[in-house]
């Protein structure tokens, strides 16, 4: 494939977001409504939260489905009905409206993008492996990091390699210090695969033996059909050690606390000074660092910046500098250095049925059940 298509189209910023004082003079103190009739020209769903399974069979329960019933008045969290749908008189929130009608208005009337996240990290998983390295901290020097190799010790499902009883490893901790002594051949002798550990042995206070190197162990994921090995990291020259910058460390703390919901990398390290990381080599800087040789990165541009170099669309943080949908429909603030709010000046009922629609006919405005497919 020579080119590549983005398949998604975006209603790209123009201009600037003007933004100003609130001021309100007599004109604008004028109060009132006015009805509006809604006619749905596509299906339309939004659920009743109140019991996720008031669809399913009893079968599909145990199984922990989830099927909704539409949105309604009606509390349905003691219903046992077992998928036996009782149609009820339709409601779209009000709520569900204002959003809709604000984000209009934003794209209309050049509002600021009120409901983005604009401090959260962006990144991806990369596919390119990284190469291995040992980071300590030097006092008030900040992070250092030094080149490592990988080797693969036996502590999975494997043949290669002096085999660590699973006793064993699970009570070593990441970052523990083992005495590794190197096979001369690669891994299955695939050329571009790393070497294996021939022997191993847990230091005991004595002086490392004849042929043996020190290593680290670094835990990773848990085994499984693809996982063979255990990596530990030997250093070849200790004196090629990089600085890492301030930013590139907090990138990192950020990529692990998305790991640490997991199992993998969650594991404490024996020293908090020593972490054992994957990174890339820009120039004689390591960045993307990474407890993955192949795992997630964070980007050092946010949404904010990003909002910020494009006509300034961040959301309004400011009670004297609103753009013109914060007027109309309120901001709070978001507490970072700012405080205020500023009330809305509209409100939205629930569009229910009316007129000549009642209880009577509304089977009439219900759809089949409608399995939605996985949104893979």
């Amino acid at each position: 494939m020579e080119y590549f298509t983005n398949p998604y189209n975006f209603v790209p910023f123009t201009g600037t977001c003007k933004r100003g004082a609130l001021t309100l003079g007599p004109k604008e103190c004028l109060t009132g409504y006015f009805d509006c009739e809604l006619e749905l020209l596509t299906p339309l769903f939004i659920p009743n939260t109140s019991n996720k399974s008031a669809l399913c069979n009893e079968e599909e329960r145990i199984k922990k489905y989830t099927g909704y019933e539409f949105c309604s008045y009606e509390d349905l969290s003691g219903d046992t009905r077992l998928g036996k749908a009782g149609p009820k008189d339709p409601v779209i929130p009000g709520s569900e409206i204002r959003g809709a009608v604000r984000s209009v208005y934003e794209a209309a009337f050049g509002g600021c993008m009120s409901t983005m996240r604009v401090d959260g990290a962006l990144g991806r998983r990369n596919p390119s492996p990284k190469r291995p390295g040992i980071m300590e901290r030097e006092g008030k020097n900040g992070w250092y990091l030094y080149p490592c190799e990988r080797a693969m010790l036996n502590a999975g499902p494997t043949r290669e390699g002096q085999k660590m009883p699973v006793e064993v490893y699970a009570s070593l901790k990441e970052g523990q210090l083992l005495w590794i002594k190197l096979s001369e051949n690669r891994y299955k002798n695939r050329n571009y695969m790393d070497k294996v550990v021939e022997r191993y042995k847990i230091p005991d206070g004595g002086r490392i033996p004849d042929g043996y190197c020190q290593a680290w162990l670094h835990k990773g994921e848990p085994f499984g059909k693809k996982k063979h090995h255990e990596s530990v990291f030997y250093c070849k020259n200790e004196e090629r050690k990089m600085l890492v910058p301030e930013e590139e460390y907090r990138a990192y703390q950020q990529v692990m606390d998305k790991y640490k919901d997991g199992k993998a990398y969650s594991a404490s390290p024996i020293d908090e000074n020593r972490v054992l990381v994957y990174y890339v080599n820009q120039n004689g800087v390591p960045r993307n660092l990474s407890p993955a040789c192949i795992g997630n990165e964070i980007f050092q541009k946010t949404f904010r910046k990003i909002l910020e170099s494009n006509g300034g669309f961040q959301p309004c943080v400011d009670m004297s500098e609103l753009c013109p949908a914060c007027k109309i429909f309120g901001m709070v603030s978001d507490g970072n250095g700012t405080k205020g709010a500023v009330c809305s000046r509209v409100r939205f009922a629930d569009a229910c049925l009316g007129g000549t629609l009642g209880s009577e006919n509304v089977e009439d405005y219900y759809g089949p059940c409608v399995v939605l497919p996985e949104a893979g």
